[in-house]
């Protein structure tokens, strides 16, 4: 039996045996403006279309080439199909290494899509990170939870849009970055 999911706009998924041709860009930025990143344990409504253009304008900051920048935008692309699932809970469990496998072949076929290269920049990873250190200044409320050794988060505050300006402004740079 083949898996099937139905997507936004009502499109359809194989999400253990992904598609190019079903990756559509406005399903990804549906679907991502919708999303809200922490599983929603945060002080407002903060999307993971938003935290993609933002990382994408962190990368384009740092000085990183155009396939970097894109790869930015797209590095969490997979999430449209699979959600946002705690990186404790991917990490550190069984499920997590098969969810981990399911995400990977849905990013290949991201890349495959987009024309990225697989291999995800280190630019990128540092600006997601940087980003998760301003998300955790500006949006989440403080506790003694131990995040790891993040860098310094960028010096302006996340003001959170609203899920339809995100999906906006991530077709907006999507367009902006293929022209």
């Amino acid at each position: 039996m083949t898996l099937i999911i139905q997507i936004a706009n009502g499109h359809k998924f194989y999400p253990l045996d992904p598609r190019t041709e079903d990756l559509r860009i406005k399903d990804v930025a549906t679907s991502l403006a919708k999303l809200c990143r922490f599983n929603g344990a945060c002080r407002a409504f903060y999307s993971v279309a938003e935290h993609a253009v933002r990382v994408s304008w962190a990368v384009e900051e740092m000085g990183g080439d155009a396939n970097e920048v894109r790869w930015a935008l797209h590095h969490d692309d997979p999430e449209h199909i699979t959600g946002d699932l705690n990186s404790a809970i991917k990490h550190n469990c069984h499920m997590g290494l098969e969810f981990s496998a399911i995400e990977n072949e849905i990013m290949r076929a991201v890349c495959a899509r987009f024309g990225l290269t697989f291999a995800e920049p280190p630019i990128v990873k540092l600006a997601d990170l940087t980003l998760l250190a301003t998300e955790r200044r500006d949006l989440i409320d403080a506790s003694d939870v131990d995040w790891g050794d993040l860098p310094g988060p960028l010096p302006d505050k996340i003001v959170p849009w609203s899920w339809q300006k995100a999906e906006l402004m991530y077709l907006a740079r999507f367009e902006e970055l293929t022209g």
